[in-house]
């Protein structure tokens, strides 16, 4: 019934991934504590990213055709978002003994601008997703 409007869903999970990992590698107000493993706490913050990020759809339909004053407004959104997941994240760890630990409302902002830039990133240099039609 007419065209679809195509997913960046892959380019978005990758970029989250990557952004929570790469803030949590190199800003030293996020680390991972407790009795949960690395590889655990990571993907338990992912899966928080992702979830409130699916819930909360704050990126442009096309990042290539959107006005630029559309994406940095975007972007701000973005980095509020992420920054309060952080948060979210941190606090969650807490209450299960364990995770992604942040160590204040600067790493959290820090760590928002990370993820937030990397998802934009991957967005921009994936290829263009081409709509499919349904029947």
């Amino acid at each position: 019934m007419g065209n679809r409007t195509p997913s960046n869903k892959p380019q978005r999970l990758l970029g989250t991934a990557a952004g929570v990992c790469v803030a949590v590698a190199v800003l030293p107000g996020i680390a991972v504590e407790g009795q949960m493993s690395k590889a655990v706490s990571l993907f338990f913050a992912v899966a928080v990213f992702v979830a409130a990020n699916q819930l909360i759809y704050s990126y442009p339909e096309s990042i290539r055709t959107a006005p630029p004053l559309m994406v940095v407004v975007l972007a701000l959104i973005g980095f509020v978002q992420d920054t309060l997941l952080w948060l979210l994240v941190s606090w969650l760890a807490g209450t299960m003994g364990g995770g992604v630990d942040v160590d204040g409302f600067v790493p959290a902002l820090l760590g928002g601008m990370i993820v937030r830039t990397a998802v934009l990133v991957f967005l921009t240099i994936a290829p263009a997703p081409r709509a499919t039609a349904s029947d």
